[in-house]
């Protein structure tokens, strides 16, 4: 009671999925990857019931599992995978403020106002906080990393030690991009012992973290998931070109941006779905910055995982903000900075926190408000399809993995990987037409959609106001 009575404030993400959940019907499923998340978390559901192993899977199984047990105690999938979103981020928030005040002398107000505005009311944060998505669930492992190496910095204690590279290590088997993220403490603190030549810790510190990622290439290995990741190309598309472009042509379509790629995912530190005045902080968090070692290796990983990122043809909030609560690290101490600047001026801080708190709350009912709606969009559409098309196949891109999380009994052809030569009669064609002008312009499914209305009769069946339409194929 008393460490929740002192963070009382880190509950924020529990009532916003309570009125999410409850009085919006956001289940948190947004996207292919949640999709995805829910089936294999089902399946680990299912083996802490006497089922059999949970089959391949691409991502990393750190998620899964944690959401397959709690769905185990729960009760379902289409809770769990949320809560643990919802919890990491709880957890997230409870770092910060653990790490803050054990580094900086600073007012309990000044923290519990700066983790409040720049991360459980962040509109992005909050979005991904509230979706069925391992991005928060590693967050937290990687804030405990830096943490932990922080706190190693501090008392060179070896606990310390073991206990950010197991962090790092659950990171990197939660999701693959925290390599990048992490590669900078990783090799900071290689050479780091090294050149001490403490290689006693060296070993203690490797041998901790491959302990984690062993377990996971073993069950990758058992389960034919590793299969997977060797035959994709992680670097596919990638290009130092595309730093600087806008637009961009792949194998998932056209797409038009307004800043180039390296602007924009730089971006979080200032962006208004992020943190809306993190461009008044900026210059004060820059002030001293020579002087703190974790700081500027923040920074570095920042920086990586933007560079890394920015050779990618895609801009995403998703992605682009995976390194948003280190850019939370990195400007408190301007904060802080600035809240003695508004003193020495005699600005009312109250004022501008009541309004800064009342922007945010906004603008992450903003963020939140596409996801609803697409979320409400496909359960329709399953239950549609369940309805009217029972046990007939589906051709579609999009939606190839909805109709198994709701259970139609559909099955689906994928039209993204390949041309089909033939059509079944009697299926449906799920399809976009108003994506077919640019987006879809010399793509797959746009091949697949032309050719299924020269091989077949196709009629509408049924439209949505977001475009999608369901398409009836009979035999000419």
């Amino acid at each position: 009671m008393t460490t929740l009575k002192k963070h009382y404030w880190a509950i924020i993400p529990i009532v916003g999925w309570l009125v999410i959940r409850f009085g919006f019907g956001f289940n948190g499923l947004y996207g292919q990857d949640a999709y995805a998340y829910l089936l294999h978390a089902r399946e680990w559901r299912d083996f802490f019931l006497g089922g059999e192993i949970p089959g391949p899977f691409y991502w990393p199984p750190n998620y899964s599992i944690v959401s397959g047990l709690l769905a185990f105690i729960v009760g379902t999938e289409f809770v769990s995978l949320q809560l643990v979103s919802v919890l990491s981020m709880v957890g997230l928030a409870y770092t910060l403020d653990y790490w803050f005040r054990k580094e900086y002398d600073s007012e309990k107000k000044a923290r519990i106002v700066f983790i409040t505005l720049a991360f459980l009311l962040s509109p992005y944060m909050f979005r991904l906080g509230q979706q069925s998505i391992s991005e928060m669930f590693t967050m937290l492992f990687i804030m405990a990393s830096f943490y932990h190496l922080w706190g190693y910095l501090q008392n060179e204690k070896t606990w310390s030690l073991l206990l950010w590279s197991l962090s790092a290590a659950l990171a990197i088997t939660t999701r693959y991009p925290a390599v990048v993220v992490l590669l900078a403490p990783i090799l900071f603190m290689g050479f780091r012992l090294a050149y001490k030549r403490q290689f006693t810790r060296l070993i203690a510190a490797l041998v901790m973290g491959l302990i984690p990622v062993l377990i996971a290439v073993w069950w990758k290995t058992e389960s034919g998931g590793m299969e997977q990741v060797i035959a994709t190309d992680l670097f596919q598309g990638w290009s130092f070109s595309q730093f600087y472009q806008t637009e961009f042509s792949s194998g998932e379509g056209n797409f038009s941006f307004i800043f180039p790629n390296i602007l924009f995912n730089v971006s979080s530190m200032v962006h208004p779905g992020t943190l809306f005045f993190g461009v008044v902080l900026l210059p004060f968090a820059l002030k001293n910055l020579n002087n703190n070692t974790v700081r500027i290796i923040v920074a570095i990983s920042f920086l990586l995982y933007a560079f890394f990122l920015s050779g990618f043809p895609v801009q995403n909030t998703r992605l682009m903000t995976f390194t948003y609560p280190l850019v939370v690290v990195f400007l408190f101490p301007g904060f802080i900075e600035f809240l003695n600047w508004l003193k020495s001026k005699r600005i009312s801080i109250t004022f501008l926190f009541a309004t800064s708190l009342i922007i945010q709350i906004a603008l992450c009912a903003r963020a939140m408000q596409p996801s609803i709606v697409h979320n409400h969009f496909e359960e329709e559409l399953a239950n549609w399809v369940r309805e009217n098309y029972t046990s007939k196949t589906i051709y579609t891109s999009d939606y190839s993995k909805l109709f198994d999380v709701y259970e139609t009994g559909n099955p689906v052809v994928q039209i993204y990987t390949a041309s089909l030569n033939n059509f079944e009669n009697d299926a449906i064609f799920i399809f976009k037409k108003s994506s077919s002008e640019f987006k879809l312009k010399g793509t797959v499914p746009l091949q697949n959609w032309q050719l299924a209305q020269d091989y077949m009769k196709v009629e509408e069946e049924k439209c949505w106001s977001n475009g999608w339409c369901v398409y009836s194929l009979k035999s000419q």
